[in-house]
């Protein structure tokens, strides 16, 4: 069996991992000219010089928002020079490399080479790639995809009434790499996430607008948290408690699409508001297509744990070692849940959220793939780290944890 994996990072590499460890044929196709993916951080605007537009939503000071103990891959741990736990960004992808060297995965990979086109044919899969070195057009035949390009490729502007009259400087997040342009002015945040949050904490005068009834808890004297903003003017805001202030720019943090610009109507996939992605068995496998997935697609999880059980349980499934439901079965099991969602009034932007859930969800995948469970001491660790955050965002990064065994951790303030 021949296998396609799309992209080298975080996600692509856990699912070369395995599909090597299976013993089967894996390529793994990965535009760049190094692994690492949303990791490799460029001061230049993302794209390399064959012009092709990258992830690069890595700014200067960044700091992991998980610690190391969440953003691990199975077996092998994540342990940085520095001996933060909450590292910088060059360490994680110090730490993604580190991981293709151990398990021999570079061999497998095809860099600079662009995925254009996936379609079915005939019981597989074609397709068309780009050689960025030399403009040569491929086409290759699969017997199973492995859609791992992540999602923070293409950033979400709101549509605000007044924004085009804007004189500021605005930007999404995906574009901001350090405070230097923002120094003595005054800053609008559009989006209280993580990146939301780092960003006003670096910046000197700053105004963070949250929609949500749930504030960010920040104590800062230079950061004040507004509502939802009703319009813009050339240089001032106008929040829903009917506040101005005036502002020199915006940066919006407010998230990505899913872009999969390469997906034939042929794969059964269906993307709607460029948010949803359906239909999909336990949130990745494509039910229409089952020897296609979708590595780390949902978000609020830790993320390197999620994909290597992901990727191994998509593998168990195509060498036959676990049987998935009925077509027609996983289909209805997916649209009662997607019915339930919409009777919720779940906004698009968190239609593949997991947070609270994450914890079933892992526990439901294992036993689908009849896998051993992530230790308990790893949730505990992440309910604390998400109850520091709801107390003061700002000593997310001065946690220490220390796990003991596999219920129990230590935790200190730095």
């Amino acid at each position: 069996m021949r296998v396609a994996v799309i992209g080298a990072g975080v996600s692509g590499l856990a699912s070369a991992r395995y599909v090597q460890e299976f013993n089967l044929e894996c390529v793994v196709f990965e535009a760049r000219d190094s692994v690492g993916g949303t990791w490799i951080y460029t001061e230049e605007v993302p794209t390399d010089e064959y012009n092709v537009a990258f992830h690069a939503n890595i700014y200067e000071s960044l700091r992991v928002n998980l610690p190391t103990q969440l953003m691990e891959y199975s077996g092998f741990k994540f342990e940085p020079k520095s001996g933060l736990n909450y590292p910088y960004h060059r360490e994680v992808l110090q730490y993604i490399k580190d991981f293709a060297e151990k398990f021999n995965l570079y061999p497998l990979i095809k860099f600079q080479h662009l995925v254009q086109h996936i379609s079915r044919d005939g019981d597989g899969w074609k397709i068309i790639v780009k050689n960025l070195k030399n403009n040569r057009i491929d086409e290759e035949y699969f017997d199973a995809v492995m859609i791992c390009n992540g999602h923070h490729a293409k950033p979400v502007c709101p549509c605000i009434p007044g924004l085009e009259t804007f004189d500021g400087d605005q930007k999404h997040s995906h574009y901001y790499k350090n405070n230097a342009p923002y120094k003595e002015k005054r800053i609008l945040v559009v989006g209280c996430g993580p990146s939301g949050i780092d960003i006003c904490l670096e910046c000197a005068q700053v105004y963070i607008s949250c929609r949500s009834e749930k504030k960010p808890a920040i104590s800062h004297d230079k950061v004040e948290i507004k509502p939802g903003i009703v319009r813009i003017s050339s240089n001032s805001v106008m929040f829903v408690d009917k506040t101005v202030v005036e502002v020199d720019s915006i940066i919006f943090c407010t998230g990505f699409e899913f872009h999969f610009p390469f997906l034939d109507k042929s794969c059964g996939i269906e993307i709607s508001k460029n948010l949803i992605v359906r239909p999909l068995y336990k949130r990745f496998i494509n039910i229409l297509h089952p020897t296609m997935c979708f590595i780390g697609l949902v978000i609020k999880t830790v993320v390197f744990p999620l994909v290597d059980l992901q990727a191994k349980v998509f593998m168990k499934h195509l060498s036959g070692q676990i049987d998935l439901p009925l077509i027609g079965s996983m289909l209805q099991s997916e649209e009662e849940e997607h019915g339930e969602k919409m009777e919720m009034n779940v906004p698009p932007s968190m239609y593949h959220f997991l947070g609270e859930n994450m914890k079933s969800y892992f526990k439901d995948l294992a036993s689908l793939g009849q896998t051993e469970m992530l230790s308990e001491v790893h949730f505990k660790i992440y309910e604390k780290h998400k109850q520091t955050i709801a107390m003061n965002s700002g000593n997310t990064k001065k946690q220490i944890f220390k796990i003991i065994d596999d219920e129990n951790f230590s935790w200190q303030l730095k």
